[in-house]
């Protein structure tokens, strides 16, 4: 257990449950109807939301307003995974959102961001076939009268269908329209559904299981209100259209998550019982037709401003919320947790309590409901990642650093790539990287003795050759490992090799059978030292 309590910090240790209501004045406010769902083979311009001109294709014609590096801290230096894996990089960089997704089904992985054109902007999808090694566009929404941003995505799965949906705020001269696309796995099927019409903020998730719902919670334009609305994905479009605070604080904005059997939360910023800023939770047990009242989560009796907050439920009872707050000028970054889906909370403590923390992020895995964490500190704007275990939601482990260079200050987004915890974030030159725990084991190490790996040919068919030379002679291992980590075959296990240049020869086979076409890593190992080298059959 890595994290301290600090008694002054003053969001103690003390539990909460059932705590004062104060939701609406009037009661909840429950809208049934919804917008509907408009298929886009429909449309006129299929990628280009209803109702909106097709003036160009996406991402081009228009170039992107000069950017300033927003990166102004000490010299960065070092990580702790392996190598990042890129997955956008252009002129126009990523605008202000990211957000990525796994689905189980395929193994798949789905990111999506906004850019940054003041016209004809788009929300884009890539998609991983290999977790996370390698990422192609996949899907491309765009607006060609003004800017889109908010980009957020997840995987749903419900009726034996699969659905990729991805969230996106237009930003029309009239009003800040929040839709929703979504396809099926294979691309086809796309469709687009209006969450609400004037919009700042939204945030969405989805249910763990086969039957899942899609959520979303934001807050009109122009309100200190919060909303939640569901999604069947039936084809009735986002209905159950909720009121669920009145006339509270909208900053930072809410968070919203998805566990298992009807259990969905909206976290959200509340100033009207107390004096001072507090994380209040409210709870829907039956997928969002109606919600209960709300409980509160934290005790700010120290007066600390809240700068931003996540929320994660676990398949079964855990769930967590992450705060970060100003202390003095500083910012810390904390935790609370919950045994039993959400109503009652615990304060788990600071995760260092030391320099500035920003921007977490947090995602509990789909099968087992396992945490990750993803924060931003000083100096350098470094991404720390950590994780807890759903069986024991208040022990961290020690935080460690995973970005190869600087991050923006909007921070990661945290995630999952099967079994793996995963870590998305945008560079300060706003290009977008990913990075899995998975890569902590074929990942490149101190280099002393072993120097100069390499594959020829890369890509092969048949036969690749390793080459590697040996300043001293000793004891070699050579590995095969696929992009899940898995070791498929031992070229070397102790052999000896004299010092000098040697070869040895991989034919693309695991036991006498071939393995399937890819992107592989070998490792090799002598006296402490570890290289690695991708290899793509």
């Amino acid at each position: 257990m890595f994290r301290i309590i600090v008694s002054l910090l003053l969001f103690t240790a003390a539990s909460w449950g059932s705590g004062s209501t104060a939701d609406n004045p009037d009661g909840e406010v429950i809208i049934e109807e919804g917008f509907g769902s408009i298929l886009s083979e429909d449309l006129a311009y299929p990628d280009c939301p209803p109702s909106s001109g097709g003036l160009m294709s996406p991402l081009e014609g228009v170039l992107p307003p000069v950017r300033d590096n927003e990166y102004s801290g000490p010299a960065w230096g070092g990580y702790d995974w392996g190598s990042d894996h890129l997955v956008y990089d252009s002129p126009s960089g990523v605008g202000s959102s990211q957000d990525f997704d796994y689905d189980p089904n395929t193994g798949y992985i789905y990111a999506t961001l906004d850019t940054y054109h003041s016209t004809n902007d788009s929300v884009i999808v890539y998609r991983s076939t290999d977790n996370g090694a390698t990422w192609s566009r996949w899907q491309v929404s765009y607006y060609p009268e003004g800017s889109m941003d908010n980009a957020r995505i997840r995987v749903a799965t419900t009726g034996g269908v699969t659905y990729i949906c991805n969230m996106m705020r237009q930003n029309t001269a009239a009003a800040d329209i929040l839709w929703t696309r979504r396809w099926h796995a294979d691309g086809s099927g796309s469709t687009w559904e209006q969450v609400a019409a004037d919009v700042d903020r939204a945030d969405m998730d989805a249910d763990i299981g086969t039957s899942a719902y899609m959520y979303a919670t934001w807050v009109p334009a122009g309100t200190n209100d919060v909303y939640a609305a569901r999604n069947a994905l039936a084809g009735a479009g986002w209905v159950n259209t909720a009121s669920l605070y009145s006339n509270t604080e909208t900053a930072p904005y809410p968070a919203i998550a998805a566990g298992t059997g009807g259990v969905v939360s909206v976290a959200f910023n509340d100033t009207r019982l107390t004096t001072y800023e507090q994380v209040r939770i409210k709870r829907s047990t039956n997928y969002g037709s109606s919600w209960l009242g709300s409980e509160q989560v934290s005790n700010n009796t120290g007066g600390f401003d809240l700068s931003s907050f996540d929320l994660a439920h676990a398949r079964g009872s855990s769930a967590w919320v992450t705060l970060m707050f100003d202390v003095s000028g500083d910012w810390n970054f904390g935790y609370y947790f919950s045994t039993n889906s959400g109503v009652d909370w615990t304060y788990g403590g600071l995760f260092s309590g030391e320099g500035d923390e920003w921007a977490g992020s947090i995602r509990a895995r789909k099968t087992l409901g396992d945490l990750t964490l993803a924060y931003n500190t000083d100096p350098g704007d470094i991404v720390n990642f950590t994780w807890a275990n759903a069986s024991d939601p208040d022990n961290f482990t020690d935080p460690i650093q995973i970005n190869d260079e600087a991050a923006v200050n909007w921070g990661p987004t945290a995630g999952w790539a099967g079994s793996y915890s995963a870590v998305l974030y945008t560079r300060t030159d706003y290009s977008l990287w990913f990075d899995s725990w998975n890569n902590t084991g074929i990942s490149d190490g101190d280099v002393s003795s072993v120097s100069g790996i390499g594959v020829s040919p890369n890509p092969f068919r048949d036969v690749a050759t390793i080459s590697f030379s040996l300043d001293n002679g000793g004891p070699v291992s050579i590995e095969v490992f696929d992009m899940s980590g898995r070791l498929v075959t031992t070229l070397a296990e102790g052999s000896s090799f004299a010092s000098g240049s040697h070869q040895v020869t991989w034919n693309g086979t695991a036991s006498g059978a071939p393995v399937p076409g890819g992107v592989y890593i070998c490792r090799m190992t002598s006296q402490g030292s570890t290289q690695s080298a991708r290899m793509v059959l």
